[in-house]
């Protein structure tokens, strides 16, 4: 590449999730834009699959997004030991390698594979932006990933930074899984999603299978666990996938491709390190502005939400990105993370699955589907803990309070020496 310094009316750091889809989506908003898409790997990751539900996808972003060629089913299902059930909401499936390829196929984008940005220092991670004044462009150096390229320079417009997960600060629990895409010897006669089936032993945490249909001989099958630990093993897991595909009569003819993820699931405000950019050039998406399910640590839902805002105001006050245009979701989110603290605290590992099950059976189906939006209003969060808690101890219950009450005035006494 040349070390001419290269413009651009828009940058972006990071090629997870949240960089290609806002490269995708800012493309699509207005083709005259030069986009930059930066990636330190020397090439696309495809062992991801990306989900979320039909009332996610904002009306704004609906063509774009089916532009995608997400998978799609109009309906999907739960299982656990004492009822099953069947919920009327369409659930969509992005799988990555697909959307590297319309990243690959999109005119006016150009990548960077195999690049990240300079560090002022060997320990600092910090991008290292030239700041001149606020009007002006921004100078971003880039290095090769391997360190045997030359330096690049690039100038942009502005700046967004997908970085992925914040720095954890506080406690967490985990969500971790090990998912394998598997072709099957014959049909396996799934037509819907399954979520979430429970019907398995409770080792490690809540454990439930989540299996996709994505044709009529391929699944994804996943073993999933919200866990204590961040420790996955595949070794120790695999035998698990082999049992359950036998157990529901589908013999494993080849494993076309393997995907592991241990998302952290904050159980207070603090649990993570977000920090913001106050320059009105840079913005910050995805997970390392901490824009995540709190429940699940699934970044799509939130981040098209989110996306949404941050088109409209593009179109409604031109290109100047403020911080105050995205705001933070997490600050709504004390219903999703004293759920958490409920199902860490105030039960053992092994009983976390009532929680789940209480949810599934007693709630009704709108309401579901915004928990899963993560569109919970006061009066849905009230209704959601009038009938709680299900059935654990009282004395689990007062744990899981006077934990984070000890917890709390610990971060304070924390403040105050600082």
């Amino acid at each position: 590449m040349s070390q001419i310094p290269k413009k651009f009316d828009w940058v972006i750091v990071g090629g997870g999730l949240a960089g290609k889809l806002a490269a995708y989506f800012l493309c699509r908003l207005r083709p005259t834009w030069s986009v930059a898409l930066i990636e330190k790997n020397h090439g696309w990751s495809i062992h991801h699959t990306w989900s979320c539900f039909e009332t996610d996808v904002p009306s704004t972003l609906k063509g774009k997004w089916e532009d995608l060629n997400p998978y799609f089913w109009s309906k999907h299902k739960v299982y656990f030991p004492q009822f099953e059930r069947t919920l009327d909401i369409g659930y969509y499936s992005l799988r990555e390698q697909d959307l590297n390829q319309v990243i690959t196929n999109t005119p006016n984008l150009t990548t960077f594979l195999g690049y990240q940005a300079l560090t002022s220092s060997q320990s600092q991670k910090s991008l290292n932006v030239l700041f001149t004044k606020s009007e002006e462009p921004l100078m971003l150096q880039l290095q090769s990933s391997d360190g045997q390229g030359a330096p690049l320079t690039i100038e942009s417009l502005k700046l967004v930074l997908a970085t992925g997960w914040p720095p954890i600060s506080g406690p967490v629990g985990y969500q971790k899984f090990v998912g394998w895409e598997v072709r099957t010897t014959d049909e396996h006669g799934l037509e819907f999603p399954v979520l979430m089936d429970a019907r398995v032993p409770q080792t490690d945490g809540y454990r439930f299978f989540y299996v996709l249909p994505f044709t009529k001989n391929t699944l994804l099958i996943e073993d999933t666990y919200y866990s204590d630990s961040s420790h996955l093993s595949e070794d120790l897991i695999a035998p698990n996938i082999y049992k359950y595909a036998s157990q529901n009569g589908w013999k494993i003819a080849d494993v076309l491709y393997r995907e592991t993820g241990v998302l952290p699931i904050p159980l207070f405000k603090s649990s993570f390190n977000v920090s913001y950019n106050f320059d009105f050039r840079i913005v910050s998406l995805g997970t390392c502005a901490g824009h995540f399910h709190p429940v699940t640590g699934y970044s799509l839902p939130v981040f098209l939400k989110q996306w949404a805002l941050f088109e409209q105001k593009l179109q409604d006050g031109g290109i100047s990105v403020r911080k105050k245009m995205l705001p933070c979701f997490s600050r709504a989110d004390w219903g999703y993370r004293m759920l958490n603290r409920f199902m860490w605290y105030g039960a053992t590992s092994q009983n976390r699955r009532v929680f789940f099950a209480f949810f599934y059976q007693k709630k009704a189906q709108g309401l579901i589907c915004r928990f899963y939006s993560h569109n919970m209003s006061l009066r849905d969060w009230l209704s959601f803990y009038a009938s709680w808690p299900p059935p654990i101890s009282l004395t689990f219950a007062l744990r899981a309070m006077l934990k984070s009450v000890a917890l709390w005035m610990v971060r304070c006494w924390r403040s105050v020496l600082a």
